[in-house]
């Protein structure tokens, strides 16, 4: 009963998921594994991989059931605190973020050391993994805007599904249009803009995604000539009002030096 007690813990810190190598590390045999099924005490969901019974259930499970069974020795906390965490990436992870209107009926995760899985609907992506590259979302490590949209770009998903994931991440992510630029910049030419021309394909994608084309001509014609931005957010608005836009033109806008002034007055 210890056993199963310590087991149970590592479930709830878990979203109520174990795996039957994490059972072993605790003194649960497979044995006694199969008796929890047995019992109702686990619920099977793939294999080597059970769900605590009476864990809520929710839309993300899949992922974390596949997330877990990629290094299913560790803990999820232990390899949340470990430098080479598997991340969700590319489509799955514009879903989790809301990127765009893209399929996802594969699962699609970036790993920083070789991996297999014979599973057909998992999909395993090597490349390094830095700590600006991903956040938690919904419990699972996932990767950041940026990275999605880089991501996306390097495997060649078609223009209009990049075009919907980028307006998504300046409108809903604040994702700085320049930041954006400067990662579509080397893929530019593939998607029909000038070689390196990444504020340029930009401004295509945004147009292409439905903002309207004279809101994205003055943001791209004032940001490409650097003039005065608040003028340039003043013209933008003047031509398309919506709050989405104002977003989008607020972070053309760089950031300011450092507040010297004392709260204490």
């Amino acid at each position: 009963m210890a056993n199963a007690q310590k087991l149970a813990e590592i479930g709830t810190d878990q979203w109520g998921l174990v795996t039957a190598a994490q059972a072993r590390r605790v003194g649960v045999t497979p044995q006694v594994m199969a008796r929890m099924a047995k019992t109702g005490s686990l619920v099977r969901l793939a294999h080597g991989v059970y769900r605590l019974a009476g864990s809520p259930i929710d839309m993300h499970e899949d992922l974390r059931v596949t997330w877990l069974t990629l290094e299913p020795g560790m803990t999820a906390e232990e390899r949340l605190t470990n430098e080479g965490v598997d991340i969700v990436s590319h489509r799955s992870a514009a879903r989790l973020l809301d990127l765009g209107d893209v399929d996802a009926d594969v699962m699609e995760f970036t790993v920083p050391r070789r991996k297999q899985t014979r599973r057909t609907d998992v999909r395993l992506h090597r490349s390094s993994i830095s700590t600006d590259d991903w956040a938690l979302v919904a419990g699972l490590p996932t990767a950041k805007p940026h990275r999605v949209i880089a991501d996306l770009a390097a495997i060649r998903i078609d223009r209009g599904h990049l075009a919907t994931v980028v307006r998504d991440a300046v409108l809903k992510h604040d994702l700085a249009v320049s930041t954006a630029a400067a990662i579509l910049a080397p893929h530019a030419w593939g998607y029909g803009a000038m070689t390196g021309d990444g504020q340029g394909l930009v401004t295509l994608l945004l147009r292409e995604a439905g903002i309207p084309r004279n809101t994205v001509d003055i943001v791209a014609r004032d940001a490409a000539m650097t003039i005065d931005l608040v003028e340039a957010v003043r013209r933008a608005l003047a031509a398309d009002p919506t709050e989405a836009v104002r977003h989008a033109i607020q972070n053309l806008t760089p950031p300011g030096p450092p507040s010297t002034r004392s709260d204490d007055g």
